[in-house]
Formats: structure tokens, sequence, C-alpha cells
């Protein structure tokens, strides 16, 4: 008995060690213990370190006191799998833990590990979690919070997407056409009506012309909804309270929800606020989705913003890359990107290229988008006009 008692004691604490031996590997191997290597050196970096490779890092959000109500504790956070990679970060699906809740789907972005020790890089991403924790739109994909043990793994928590991104979905619909415009053919928006007087208009419409612009105001999801959804999104961002311009409108900056109900803007990396002397470059849109007086070198404002939604509007209406279907700009054997880039830059701001429609888009959309593509920045529409004109297809 006594020998029997000591061998089933035995088990027990070699039971109870191998499980706790499996905690700690499990734990070791959790995102925010993971070890950042630079060439053949490893990079361990302290919460409370402000430095990365003896650079400082100036504004540290992990130690702006308004910014703790943000942060959410790392052990909360179970990374999964990666859904999107960029040129500067990474996307990872993951998932959030807190008591008293279910688990949720989020969206978790971190720095590429081998821009972990750019400044300039870490500094950018600080940038756009502050402008992310400042937007609260059904438009715009959602601020959760940020986690980090180190600076190496700063991480900013969105509300996941389930659709992906609707650059992806165009691509596939560009073959299996799962998706269309749902805008009658004969319909034509007055171009004339202010944003105030489109709401007292739709105030006042008669409920036997509801949605006449449509072909079937129960479908939920088609390319109208979308442009809808993004000049909602622009609306907001472009509102005096607000004060934004986001500087890469384009469908892969576009989330779609799970059952594709609603699209989102997402990617405030390049966003800022508009002020009165700020002159921006056009290194950070991609080339066929910037307004001319951009790539000229002018002052950028929300206008540029508008431009960018013409050629977005064009996307979602040949699926297809803006320009891809043209000769002379498609990169070819001795031709490369960037040959490709500075032939459309050349030609944009000479006014010779615009984006182009199939002849099945809609009138009206294309009588919309002309207007944002306005060579002159003057003549394109507000956000607040874009809504309105939009806004007329559900009267």
């Amino acid at each position: 008995m006594l020998v029997g008692g000591v061998l089933v004691g035995v088990v027990v604490i070699l039971g109870a060690y191998y499980a706790y031996r499996q905690f700690q590997q499990r734990q070791a191997c959790q995102w925010y213990n993971e070890v950042v290597t630079k060439g053949n050196k490893q990079f361990v970096d302290s919460d409370n370190a402000a430095t990365t490779d003896q650079c400082e890092i100036h504004h540290d959000i992990r130690h702006d006191p308004s910014f703790a109500v943000f942060r959410i504790p790392a052990t909360n956070i179970e990374r999964g799998a990666v859904v999107a990679r960029g040129g500067y970060g990474i996307v990872y699906i993951a998932t959030l833990r807190t008591v008293g809740k279910p688990p949720t789907q989020v969206a978790m972005k971190q720095m590429l590990p081998e821009k972990g020790h750019n400044v300039d890089a870490i500094e950018a991403f600080m940038d756009e979690i502050r402008v992310s924790a400042r937007l609260y739109h059904p438009k715009i994909v959602s601020f959760i919070g940020m986690s980090w043990t180190n600076l190496m793994n700063l991480s900013m928590i969105n509300e996941y997407m389930g659709g992906g991104d609707l650059w992806s979905f165009l691509e596939v619909n560009r073959t299996q056409r799962r998706v269309d415009w749902n805008v009658r053919g004969t319909f034509r928006v007055d171009l004339g009506r202010s944003w105030l007087s489109s709401t007292t208009a739709s105030a006042a419409a008669n409920k036997a012309l509801l949605h006449a612009g449509l072909n079937d105001p129960n479908v939920p999801f088609s390319k109208f909804s979308v442009l809808l959804d993004m000049s909602q999104a622009l609306q907001y961002l472009h509102s005096p309270d607000i004060n934004i311009i986001h500087r890469d409108l384009k469908a892969k900056n576009v989330l779609l929800g799970g059952d594709r109900g609603v699209a989102k803007l997402a990617d405030f990396g390049t966003s800022r606020e508009t002020m009165e002397d700020q002159t921006m470059t056009a290194e950070i849109g991609t080339v066929p989705w910037i307004a001319p007086e951009v790539l000229m070198g002018v002052r950028y404002t929300k206008k540029a913003d508008i431009y960018s939604f013409g050629v977005l509007m064009s996307e979602i209406d040949l699926c297809i890359v803006p320009y891809s279907d043209l000769k002379m700009i498609v990169p070819s054997a001795g031709v490369s990107v960037a040959m490709a880039n500075a032939r459309i830059s050349m030609m944009v701001v000479s006014g010779e290229l615009r984006p182009s429609f199939s002849k099945n888009c809609p009138q009206a959309m294309i009588e919309i988008a002309q207007r944002c593509l306005a060579f002159d920045p003057a003549d394109r529409p507000s956000a607040d006009e874009l809504v309105s004109w939009f806004t007329q297809f559900l009267e």
C-alpha cells in the first residue's frame, strides 16, 4: 500500500511538472515573448525604453497618459495567421479575450520585424495609431486598442473585417461577376444640388419614388453601396471636427464585412490633419490614384481625396488596376514598373490621361466620376456633395 501510494504521488508530481513545462513552452511561443533579431544580433527592448539602435523615439505613444485607456494586456491577445502584409506592416487575425465577455476576432497590426529598428517607421506607426484612435464612424474600421510588451512588438488592435479587402473581391468579380452596380441606367443625378438642399429634399421625398435610382433596393451589397459607404467615410474625415485627408483611397484599403453588407475605409498610415501651410509629396499614395496637382508638388488638399475617389470608381467599374489595360503603360520587356509609373505621372499631369470606364457603367456614375476627376481641384465636388449625389439614388 505504501509503495503504491508513493508511486501514485510520483506520477502526480511528474504529471504536474509535465503540464507546467508544457505551459511554459506555450507561453514562450506567445507573440509577446518573441525575440527580435537584426542580423546575428538579438534585440531585446524593455517596456520603458524609448530608443531603438540608440536613436530616440519622440512622443512615444506608450508613455502618453491620454492613451493609457487603450492599452490591452498582451496576455489577452492570441495571435493567429497572417491576413495581409505591406511594405511596412503586417496584419494578423487574432482573438481578444476579455473577462466577462465572449472571445472576439480582431485584426492585429504590427510593424514588419525588419522595420522595428527604423525610427521613422516606428514614429509613423505611432502616428497611425493616434489617428485611428480619433475616428468613430460606421463606415470606418473601428479602433479597439493597442498592446505591447516592448517597442518591437507594438500592436494596433482593430475591428476584424471578415470579407477581406475590396480589391481581392474585385479580382474575383472580374471573371465571376458576383456583384454589379444595381443602378438604373436611365437614372440621372442632379449635380447642382447642394448638401443642405439634399437633406431637405430627402425628408420631403415622395414615398412612391423611394430608391428610384436602384434596380433592387433590397440588394444589400453592390458597387453602388460600396461607393455610398466610402462617400460617407470621406464626409466624416473631411468634416471640420475631424479634418483629415486620407491620402491613400483605393480598393486595397476598403475592407468588407463578413456578410459583405458594408464596406469600411481602413489604413490611416498615410493620413494627416490638414494644415494651411502643409505640402505633401506624391511619394505616399500609389501613382494611378494620385491627383495631378499632387504629382506636380502642389499643396495636398481634401480635393486630392476626391480625385482618388474618382479613380476608385473606375477601379470598381472595370475590376482592374487603373491604366493597366493601356499597352503604352503596362510594364513589358525592358520597361520597369518605375518607368510605367513615370509615364502615368507625366500623362496625368499634362491632362492626357484619366481613368476609363466600361460601356456598361451607368451614365450617372460616369458623370459623378468625371466631376471627381476634374483636372482643377476647384472643379471637384466636396465630400458633402458626393454624399448628396449618392443619396439621390435612395430617394
